[in-house]
Formats: structure tokens, sequence, C-alpha cells
């Protein structure tokens, strides 16, 4: 059964995996049966990974053993915190945990996806209407000045030789808006967590975007605190979770903090001296960490910063929805405008002022 691997699952695969094995604990259904089922209703990534741990789990194994053994598709953090569940007797609350988080990851990326959308959208037009009005317009305006035995200025010049090799760049906006679509579609899919494979690189291109910078770092941070709640409430070493968690965040400052608490805590050192040292965490979130660990409540604390946080990324992912389209549009739209008034205007203000210093 472990021979054949399939693809590893996106986010969304994971959140319909995830919401059917809870269903099944909380039916107090039978996971070996109610899995095989599940699992021979489709063919996609999670119907495989279905029926390979029902397999297991019909050998005997327990389901955190099969999912240790077959879950290689899934992120390490995800198994960490089911294993956690199954071991405590808890694993109904570990399997709404991880629903509620990546419920919440997928609605943040819709966001951002949105409001890259329209901008997207008034580029191609923008692009694909310029290249009708060279194909079309050009044409006719070189007409005119031979008709009218006007000698073509260079600017004509210049519109007749886009119109000569049209197909030569009149595919580069559409093309390229099409590859950058593809690649943020295949890049993020899956990435806002859980995944554990997001590098910064990864939105290096989108950084230059107002707003982006502040919804990946407030939205990582956010995931951070939350997954490390979540693993430290299953009873996962801190050193462990902190690991885990930075792992599934995606950040590369956070894997520094995370190594802090890490060798630190290991050390005999408190989280109020690994987060002394550094400065990958705003001062606000470093500083409920060490009021939380001081009183006791480091989980519940880690939670309410992950919602302060989260609600910061909604926020700007709100705004950016909002303005990110009108800042485009001025900029785009105001740039299509001034294009196609110097291919329209230009010419044929020179052409009126040929013919009026024309004398028969």
């Amino acid at each position: 059964m472990t021979e054949a691997r399939s693809k590893p699952l996106s986010l969304q695969e994971l959140a319909l995996l995830n919401q059917e094995i809870a269903a099944l604990v909380r039916a107090g259904v039978p996971l070996e049966s109610g899995l095989a089922m599940a699992g021979a209703s489709g063919r996609g990534a999670q119907e495989v990974l279905m029926l390979r741990l029902a397999q297991r789990l019909r050998e005997g194994h327990s389901f955190a053993e099969a999912l240790h053994t077959e879950g290689g598709e899934l992120p390490r953090m995800y198994r960490a915190v089911v294993e956690a569940g199954a071991r405590t007797g808890r694993l109904p609350e570990a399997l709404e945990s991880l629903a509620t988080f990546a419920q919440q990851t997928l609605q943040l990326r819709r966001r951002i996806d949105l409001a890259l959308m329209y901008p997207t959208l008034v580029l191609l037009m923008a692009g694909v209407l310029f290249a009708w009005l060279v194909a079309f317009w050009v044409p006719r305006l070189s007409d005119a000045f031979f008709w009218m035995q006007v000698p073509e200025t260079d600017w004509v010049r210049r519109l007749v030789w886009l119109q000569q090799h049209l197909w030569s760049w009149a595919w580069i906006i559409p093309a390229a808006v099409f590859v950058l679509g593809g690649w943020w579609w295949f890049s993020t899919r899956g990435r806002y967590g859980l995944k554990g494979t997001t590098e910064t690189t990864t939105w290096s291109a989108f950084r230059v975007l107002p707003g982006i910078r502040s919804i990946v770092s407030n939205f990582r941070r956010a995931n951070f605190c939350d997954l490390l709640a979540m693993l430290l409430d299953h009873q996962v070493p801190l050193p462990d979770a902190a690991m885990l968690a930075a792992e599934a965040a995606g950040d590369r400052s956070l894997r520094r903090v995370a190594l802090r608490i890490s060798d630190g805590v290991r050390a005999g050192h408190s989280l109020a001296d690994c987060l002394a040292v550094g400065r990958d965490l705003p001062p606000f979130v470093s500083w409920m960490l060490i009021c939380g660990e001081r009183q006791g409540t480091l989980i519940s604390t880690l939670r309410q910063v992950a919602e302060v946080l989260r609600q910061r990324a909604a926020s700007d992912s709100d705004w950016l929805r909002i303005m990110l389209p009108t800042l485009l549009v001025v900029g785009v739209g105001g740039t299509a405008v001034l294009t196609y008034a110097l291919a329209v205007f230009v010419p044929m203000s020179q052409l009126l002022r040929a013919l009026g210093e024309f004398s028969p």
C-alpha cells in the first residue's frame, strides 16, 4: 500500500480530508470502515490516502501509527497534532482545531486572490484594446496620410511599425498575465499554512504591491501562534512544537525564533530569555507571549495574539481589495488612456497641422 504515493495534498484537499475524518469520529463510526467507504467514492488524492489509512487500520495499527506510516503527503504539523490528539484521547478536539485553522487559511487566501483579480483583468483588457487599436486604427491613419499626400511623421511611422509587427508583441501582456497568474496559483496553492514549504521568495515579486507585505507577515505570525497553541494544547513539548509551527508557517524569521526557543528551552532557559534575543517578532507579540508564560496562560495568550494578527491581516486584505484596484486603475487605466491619446490624437493633430500648412 505504501509503494504508490500520490502527490502532496493541497490545503483545500487537506481541509476536506480533515472534515471527513472529523465527521466519522463525531459519529462514532469505526474509522477503518468509514475511511474505506469514503475513499471508494472518488479517485482524488484524499480518497487514495483514505484507502491506505483504512488498510493500515485493518492490519491492526492505531490511527496515529497509520497516519505516521501512510501520511507522507500530509504536513508534519498536521500529523503531529492528530497523533498527539489520538495519544491523549482528544482526537475530535484536535481535528476540530485543524478544521477551524484550515478554514480561516482558505478564507484569507480567497481575499488576497479577489484583491488581485480585478487589477489583472484591467491590465489584460488594456493590452487587448491597445492591440485592437493598432490593428484597426493605424492602417486607416496611414491611408489618410497617403491619400491626402501628407508625409508620414516619425510618430506615425512608429505606429505603422507596431501594426506591421503586431503578432511579435501583442501576445506579451496576455501571456505575462497567464504565466504570472498560473505561477501565483500553483506557488501559493496550499502554501498559506500547514504545508511547511513556503519561502519568502514565493511572495517577493508581489511585495512591491501596497499592503501585501503586511498581510503576509501578520498572517504568518498568526499561523505560527495558532499552530503553537494547538500543538501545546495537545501536549507536544514546546521545543518540538515551536519548530513544527515555524516550519508550517513558512517564514525564515519565525524559524529563527523557533530555533532560539527550542535550543533555549532545552538548555533550561525561560521563554522570556529566548524572546529577549533578536527582533524577529514584533514587540507586542513578544510581550504578550512573555506575559502568558509568566501567568501560566501561554496557550490562551497565543490564541489571542493569533486572533489579533489574523484580524490585522484580514483588515489589510480588505483595504487591499478596495484600494489596490483603485490604484491600479489609476496607474494602468491612466497609462492606457495616455497611450490611446498618443496613438490617436497626436497623429491626427499632426495630420491637421500638415493640412493647414498645405498651400496648393
